[in-house]
């Protein structure tokens, strides 16, 4: 009889029964996996939601973390910026007095980003509009004589 039956639906909607029920198995399937009876506060915490729970969000006014020259430097201090592509890099002294640095040339600019666009711009003064985090540019001499980047000053 069911051959019979079959034989006379025509094959598409065989074929979209057969698609309806696999779709089906596996929607069960999925609620299988995860009970609903199961609350959802007795469930373990993921590691994203335990995250959260043990770190409360700190707001930090944006003024606490700009850096500061006058905390980082000394006066007379040595600071370096080197540009790709260049063997000699650019020098500069930290002035104290105007809390600026000094370059070679005889300007004065008020951060490390000015002084990395400033010796750019000396280096090739047909760019438009040269951009540059001075932080990770820039280097400065420590007491010991060796360069470091400007990042990894302590502020005081």
């Amino acid at each position: 009889m069911s051959t019979l039956f079959l034989s006379s639906v025509p094959a598409s909607i065989v074929l979209v029964g057969s698609v309806c029920q696999f779709l089906l198995i596996v929607f069960l399937y999925a609620f299988m996996k995860y009970p609903p009876s199961v609350a959802k506060d007795t469930c373990p915490p993921t590691q994203a939601e335990a995250r959260t729970e043990a770190l409360a969000p700190i707001r930090v006014p944006r003024r606490q973390t700009m850096r500061n020259l006058r905390g980082c430097l000394a006066d007379g201090q040595p600071v370096r910026h080197r540009l790709r592509g260049h063997v000699d890099p650019f020098l500069g002294t930290y002035d104290g007095e105007t809390n600026r640095i000094v370059c070679a040339d005889g300007t004065s600019v008020k951060s490390f980003s000015q002084f990395a666009v400033h010796n750019m711009r000396l280096a090739n003064p047909n760019l438009v509009n040269p951009q540059a985090n001075g932080w990770t540019r820039c280097e400065v001499q420590i007491e010991d004589g060796s360069w470091v980047k400007a990042n990894t000053l302590v502020i005081v």
